[in-house]
């Protein structure tokens, strides 16, 4: 339930790197449709996108299929680019929207979470224009007043990955309004696909960060760093997840 709660998904295909900070919020809804209902869910949702979705270019709607973990087959819906003022707004057809969702979407559903939000963090984020369809995301949920360790050590293995010129692509995540227990999320983008989680896919590319970080911050910190997840969290968790474009709006 942990993920269901904090994972909605963060991250708008193609959409999140043009983000000013005034606009770098993103909401989402977590959905899993009843056993069995599956393909009813997907067709009373693409009904209620193009009701909702396609015409208003400031209410579009990213979709992604979680693909790993206890949550497979569950779905991300997405709403990108808001700021604070954004939810103010109220829309004439929202009552209608309600009741049609309602009625075509959650009758489907075993369960629903309320949406929640995150703000991009520019400074936790590397080589993010890159493009991609598939992707794997890791939550980590932080002990009480390590949030700055935690992120100190993302931003040095960014000056790590700028350094080595290195492929990878990521976004980061801070939950807002977390109250005691912050949460950062980071989404790695795979522009090859998940055969880019394979260890030989990347040749040397470990081994050479490794010298690179050692180099620059020391063995001392990279001694700590090799503990820093359990140390600074009290659970780490990922996922991996697929974008649906057949079932997000269109760009």
């Amino acid at each position: 339930m942990v993920m269901r709660k904090i994972l909605f998904f963060l991250f708008v295909t193609g959409v999140i790197n043009s983000y000013a900070q005034t606009k770098s919020l993103v909401s989402v809804l977590t959905v899993t449709p009843k056993i069995g209902q599956e393909r009813t869910f997907e067709s009373g949702w693409i009904a209620h996108l193009k009701k909702f979705h396609q015409t208003d270019t400031t209410n579009r709607r990213g979709v992604f299929e979680i693909t790993s973990g206890p949550r497979t087959g569950s779905y991300y819906i997405t709403n990108g680019g808001m700021s604070w003022a954004d939810m103010d707004v109220e829309r004439t057809n929202d009552k209608a929207h309600d009741i049609d969702f309602a009625t075509s979407v959650s009758s489907t559903l075993e369960s629903e979470s309320g949406d929640m939000i995150f703000r991009w963090a520019d400074t936790l984020s590397y080589n993010q224009n890159v493009q991609a369809t598939k992707y794997l995301l890791t939550a980590y949920h932080i002990k009480a007043g390590k949030q700055n360790d935690l992120t100190d050590e993302i931003k040095r293995s960014i000056a790590i990955d700028k350094k080595i010129n290195s492929p990878v692509s990521f976004n980061g995540y801070i939950q807002t309004l977390a109250g005691s227990k912050p949460v950062v999320v980071i989404i790695r983008s795979l522009k090859d696909g998940f055969k880019e989680l394979d260890a030989d896919y990347h040749k040397g590319l470990n081994d050479q960060f490794q010298a690179a970080y050692i180099e620059m911050y020391g063995q001392a910190q990279w001694d700590k760093r090799i503990t820093a997840v359990a140390d600074l969290t009290d659970l780490t968790e990922q996922e991996m997840m697929k974008y649906r474009a057949d079932l997000s709006s269109t760009k």
